[in-house]
């Protein structure tokens, strides 16, 4: 056989060989809540930074709860305790000081 070496051909890769970067679901509390086009949209803060972000798949949250958000999409409602814990936590990590990516 000749070629690559199986471990060229492997889907993983080793640890060295991965980029560090990674992208995270971040809490925010929401400041607003509206419609467009059929979609309930909200904005919310994230420490300071507000951002557009779709609530299609959070129905049930309001203004004022917090919500996972990663690239633009609320995934869970999240109580306050957990949130402001987070929060807490990536600031700490100094990742509060990157914008949260949105598409």
């Amino acid at each position: 056989m000749t070629g690559a070496s199986p471990s060229d051909r492997s889907p993983w890769r080793r640890r060295e060989e991965v980029d560090e970067d990674m992208c995270l679901g971040v809490p925010g509390r929401v400041d607003e809540v509206w419609e467009a086009g059929g979609t309930r949209m909200a904005r919310v803060d994230f420490g300071g930074v507000r951002k557009e972000v779709c609530l299609a798949y959070v129905p049930e949250v309001e203004v004022g709860d917090y919500t996972i958000v990663h690239v633009g999409f609320a995934l869970t409602k999240l109580d306050e305790a957990s949130a402001l814990e987070s929060l807490e936590l990536f600031g700490q990590l100094g990742r509060l000081e990157e914008e949260p990516h949105t598409p």
